[in-house]
């Protein structure tokens, strides 16, 4: 049986701190990449559009793979992560230390990656069979708002 082909993409020193970008990438783990796009598009982060382009980038890299049987819209985050980067270089402020001693600070970049794979068979089915029971459990819902019997007397407690 052969593996996947795996598509990677990478931002490397980008201006944003990891754990700021991360609180964007761990949103994107494990999804369709239409909704993935979908998502980052509406979140009001600033790594958000960094990861976009990092995403397109990963999509085009699959598209002009030399493998041709590659189907955009069947792609899936099967990795994204964010590492920390060297500090932004030449850009270093002072600011007041202990003693009165000039304190560096400087400003944090970050490696972002993205792996996009192909989504087997099974695995969009088993998608397509979750929305759908998702779909069922909102139109009917077991529990009912308003208690079953007399609505004056309140339950007797069982000992």
């Amino acid at each position: 049986m052969a593996t996947a082909a795996k598509f990677v993409a990478r931002h490397r020193r980008a201006k944003v701190s990891a754990q700021k970008a991360r609180l964007v990438i761990d949103m994107l783990r494990g999804k369709a990449v239409n909704e993935v796009l979908e998502v980052l598009e509406y979140c009001p982060r600033k790594a958000a559009g960094m990861i976009r382009k990092v995403v397109r980038s990963a999509i085009a890299n699959a598209e002009e793979s030399t493998d041709a049987n590659v189907d955009v819209n069947r792609l899936f985050v099967s990795a994204a992560y964010v590492d920390v980067g060297p500090p932004y270089p030449g850009k270093y402020r002072q600011t007041p230390g202990y003693r009165g001693r000039p304190y560096l600070v400087k400003p944090p970049t970050s490696h972002i990656t993205v792996v996009l794979q192909e989504m087997s068979e099974e695995g969009l089915k088993a998608k397509k069979g979750s929305a759908r029971r998702k779909e069922q459990a909102k139109g009917s819902s077991k529990r009912s708002s308003v208690p079953s019997g007399d609505t004056d007397q309140p339950p007797e407690k069982k000992i």
